[in-house]
């Protein structure tokens, strides 16, 4: 469609359509023509309709409203009310009823004012409107006095009244002219308004008369009432006869607004209907005007359309048939710009087309017979080519049809059946020879795969050659048919693994090797732990009773120095011995993976302070300064094995206080991202760098250690893996001749908020039971007298009753007879255990109720495990202190216990502490510092101070050590009390 101008008009824009445009715009320019032809014959047919009715309306209110005006005029609803009052409700409502219906009537004049010209009528209506309205202003006016006379005339006689009986001297005539005056209906007929005026002015002056004269306050009261009644009602008397005289006034005008309205509405009425009757006759003159010309609107596109649609499919249809008979070249002409035009051009250009399409469909017939010529040798290539690759394959690889006869094999499966490939083409299995034994199997095999259609793996030993050796082959067929489904065939594709088969078995061969070597590992291991177990009992049998006479001997007054330093000797030799046993058994315990942890939060800078303590004098000694720092942003309180931290600091200390004369050694602690980091740095003599593995490994030792001649190997590898435990680790680097590093790195909590590092608590001497407590009887049961000499010896002591048994049938027996309040059981004794007779004990009614103490030389964990699944009350390992024995079983017992009071100066099962030390031999720094570690009950930290206390002066020394393996710490305290200290050491 040719897009139209901008500013052309619209009858242009249809010319340019109908004789320029496409044959679409042709044809919507027609039939939007026809069809604006049949809407405005519509619009003039409606509009003509709806002004007749219109018309007709207006012409019946018209008439209707002049009805009216004469109707008002007739019945004289309002003329006559200001001559004949006597029904004055009837009038009001007709005076009423007349203005709404004129309001109605007026209204629908103002509506018709537009349309048709009643300006004067309505100016008319308007003038007539404000008439009526003044009029009825002036009747509700009439109405309001009506009712205010009546108000006041009730008012009169009401005072008329009560003055006759108050005997004011109101007479009869007054009182006559009174009730005349109330009764009176002047608004309903004519009244004499200067009697009217009179008869008020006499009761006024009455009413003013008796309000001077009376005496009494009511007739006062009364005559004022009198005379303000009368005065309102003659000033209501006056302005009604003066509202009449207005009312006559608009009576008037009303009356001749009447006639005047009523010519006014007949003569719009005539010109209502002259314009109707005009209105009428042009719109019939344009709806024949239109009609015609949509008539020959019609026509015109009859012939256009046929003469426009015809001439050009004519055409295209001619040259349809050319093209069908091979003419290419024939054009249609089409000369036109619309659809017909168009579509001629395109019919063209795909004549065109078509021609150019044959012309390379011939080419292109050309070239795919010789790219088929080229395809074919190409696929001959990539047959021989194929053929190579299968030929290098090392594996078997063959094809073979449903009658089981090989169509494909490649050299490696030749080879392996002794014959050539083309040998091989057309052969059945069978055929091959040799495999009798196996030919159905691999027939049924094959039958398979083609018959499922499915693939099919076996691992098989298969023989190729008769008498040749059989070979282990992981075979895979797969099958596949031909693209129409007719021929079906499968592929075979056989891996040797007759070395991989060989490799297999001897892995399983030596995976039971390594079977057999685990269980003879589990045996050793089995046997390690036994061997340690028992090893443990056998030496911490002899050593209880060492360690326990000692502590008994330390009670006893009266020891010369010499007796105290043999004494101190026993106990320090038994305490070593001890402390590699537990050394040996850690190590065992960790391997076997039984270590325990056990958290619990702690004041690391307290932690610190003691290891130092420890370590200070002995590197004071030999001239090594020692410092201890903490970041400002460590928290005061952690979270982990205090136990084993501490064991793991005083291990790396103590090497670098034994390996550093000189210099210093420095401890640095911080805190980053909830792991702990402590760094031990000393200036000692270093450690060589392939030495550097030997440092975390069991009983070794370095070169500088070997020098020194002290250690067992045991104390970095142990605490190495107590940090491995803790899951941190330990590094070290080290310089010869400079110094060595360790860094201690451990993952540790906060404690919850609230949570407090427990005190430690001093210790002190049991010197027997509390005042008022029952004496009670206790039960040991061992198969050794040296045990149970020890243990009834101390229980005696401290107040106990005791009885023993020599084994477990025989405490069993004396349970039943003694009946015991407790019972002290070892575990490992003849004729029974002690698993069993606690088991028995634990079967009768009294012995649920009582506690059972296991005190044995067999403290491995699963001892202990087993102890309390029987139902042991507690677990004691042997050797024992003393005070750990007596604080549990009086735990247990629910008893208390009195403590020996430490005099000044002296101990009160001891002597004097001056024939036993000589405090002036002794460096204050260094007493101040034991004092320290006695305080946190840390009793290798009580022994490493002794050590180097032994290399300054060792019978001082030995004598301390002795007090320190007995926990004789409340002793030690008050005897390492400096003069001017009070009791608490202050």
């Amino acid at each position: 469609m040719t897009p139209a101008e901008p500013g052309q008009s619209l009858f242009s824009r249809f010319r340019t359509a109908v004789r320029g445009g496409t044959f679409r715009s042709r044809l919507v320019a027609v039939f939007s023509f026809f069809l604006l032809m049949i809407v405005v014959q519509f619009l003039v047919f409606l509009i003509t309709l709806l002004f007749t009715i219109r018309a007709g309306t207006m012409t019946r209110v018209l008439t209707v409203l002049g009805r009216n005006f004469e109707g008002m005029h007739a019945e004289e609803l309002v003329y006559g009310f200001s001559k004949n009052r006597t029904n004055s409700a009837r009038a009001y409502d007709l005076i009423r009823q007349s203005r709404s219906i004129f309001e109605e009537r007026l209204d629908f004049v103002a509506e018709l004012q537009p349309s048709v010209s009643l300006k004067d009528l309505r100016l008319l209506l308007e003038r007539h409107e404000r008439t009526f309205d003044a009029y009825v202003i002036l009747v509700d006016q009439l109405e309001a006095f009506d009712s205010e006379a009546r108000r006041l005339s009730g008012d009169l006689l009401a005072i008329a009244d009560a003055m006759r009986e108050e005997e004011t001297g109101l007479s009869d005539e007054l009182h006559s002219i009174i009730r005349l005056v109330a009764l009176s209906a002047w608004h309903e007929h004519e009244f004499a308004e200067r009697t009217m005026s009179e008869n008020l002015q006499s009761i006024i002056a009455f009413g003013e008369s008796v309000r001077e004269t009376a005496r009494q306050p009511a007739a006062k009261l009364e005559g004022y009432r009198l005379a303000a009644t009368a005065n309102r009602y003659l000033d209501t008397f006056q302005r009604y006869r003066l509202n009449l005289e207005h009312l006559k006034t608009k009576e008037l005008e009303l009356h001749q607004s009447f006639f005047a309205s009523r010519d006014a509405c007949l003569a719009a009425e005539e010109i209502v209907e002259q314009r109707l009757l005009s209105f009428q006759w042009w719109a019939l003159v344009i709806l024949v005007a239109f009609f015609g010309l949509s008539a020959g609107t019609a026509v015109f596109a009859t012939i256009f359309f046929s003469e426009n649609l015809s001439r050009p499919l004519t055409r295209l249809l001619e040259a349809t048939a050319s093209i069908r008979a091979g003419e290419y070249g024939r054009p249609v002409e089409i000369d036109t710009s619309d659809e017909f035009g168009e579509l001629g051009r395109q019919f063209n250009t795909m004549a065109d087309e078509l021609k150019a399409s044959r012309e390379k469909i011939l080419l292109h017939q050309r070239t795919l017979e010789q790219n088929i010529l080229d395809r074919t040798r190409q696929v001959r290539l990539s047959e021989a080519l194929l053929r190579r690759i299968i030929d290098l394959v090392p594996h078997f690889i063959y094809a073979k049809d449903e009658d089981g006869r090989y169509f494909l094999v490649n050299r490696a499966f030749a080879d392996a059946c002794g014959r050539s490939v083309e040998e091989m083409i057309g052969l059945t299995y069978a055929e091959l020879g040799g495999f009798e034994d196996e030919v159905e199997r691999v027939q049924i095999e094959d039958d398979e795969v083609i018959r499922s259609n499915r693939p099919m793996s076996i691992s098989d030993y298969r023989t190729f050659v008769r008498g040749g050796p059989r070979r282990f082959l992981q075979t895979n067929k797969i099958p596949f048919q031909s693209e129409d489904g007719a021929k079906r065939s499968l592929l075979g594709v056989s891996i040797d693994l007759t070395e991989i088969s060989e490799q297999k078995n001897l892995a399983e061969a030596l995976k039971d090797e390594a079977v057999r070597a685990r269980q003879a590992a589990d045996a050793a291991n089995q046997s390690k732990s036994l061997f340690l177990a028992n090893m443990s009992h056998e030496i911490r049998t002899p050593l209880n009773a060492i360690i326990g006479y000692s502590q008994l001997l330390s009670r006893y007054a009266g020891m010369n120095e010499t007796q105290v330093a043999y004494l101190t000797t026993i106990m320090n030799s038994g305490a070593h011995l001890l402390s590699l046993i537990d050394n040996i058994l850690e190590i065992s315990r960790i391997e076997a993976g039984h270590l325990e942890y056990r958290p619990a939060p702690f004041d690391l800078r307290l932690l610190l302070e003691s290891v130092k303590t420890m370590f200070a004098a002995r590197a004071e000694m030999h001239g090594v300064r020692m410092e201890f720092v903490t970041d400002a942003a460590l928290p005061r309180l952690l979270v982990t094995d205090e136990g084993k931290l501490r064991q793991i600091l005083v291990n790396i200390v103590g090497n670098a206080v034994k390996f550093t004369e000189k210099g210093h050694i420095t401890t640095t602690s911080s805190y980053r991202d909830g792991d702990l980091h402590i760094e031990i740095e000393d200036s000692g003599s270093g450690i060589e760098p392939e030495e550097l593995a030997l440092v975390f490994e069991k009983f070794e030792q370095t070169s500088s250690g070997r020098r020194i001649g002290t250690g067992t190997g045991l104390g970095m590898a142990l605490s190495r893996q107590f940090a491995r435990f803790l899951e941190g680790d330990i590094t070290v680097e080290s310089r010869p001749g400079v110094g060595t590093t360790f860094r201690l790195t451990l993952p540790v909590e906060l404690p919850k908020e609230g949570v407090l590092a427990p005190d430690v608590a001093p210790a002190r001497r049991v010197r027997g039971l509390a005042p008022g407590t029952r004496r009670m009887t206790v039960l040991v049961a061992d198969d050794l007298e040296s045990n149970r000499s020890v243990l009834t010896t101390l229980l005696n002591l401290v107040g106990f009753g005791v009885g023993e048994a020599v084994d477990g049938r025989d405490a069993v027996d004396k349970f039943e007879k003694l009946l015991p309040d407790a019972v002290l059981m070892d575990l490992k004794m003849p004729e029974m255990n002690g698993i069993e007779a606690l088991r028995r004990i634990r079967a009768t009614e009294r012995g649920r109720q009582i506690p059972v103490l296991i005190i044995t030389a067999q403290g491995i964990d699963e001892n202990r495990r087993e102890a309390l699944l029987a139902g042991a009350t507690s677990f004691i390992c042997k050797p024992f202190r003393e005070d750990d024995l007596l604080q549990e079983l009086g735990t247990c017992l629910g008893i208390a216990y009195a403590y020996e009071d430490l005099p000044a100066g002296g101990h009160a099962t001891s002597g004097s502490a001056g024939a036993f030390v000589e405090l002036s031999r002794l460096p204050v720094e260094f007493i101040r510092e034991l004092r320290s570690a006695i305080r946190r009950g840390e009793r290798k930290g009580c022994l490493e101070l002794l050590n180097t206390l032994s290399e300054r002066d060792a019978g001082i020394g030995e004598r301390l050590r002795e007090l320190v393996n007995a926990y004789e710490y409340d002793r030690l305290l008050d005897i390492l009390k400096l003069p001017g200290e009070d009791g608490d050491g202050t």
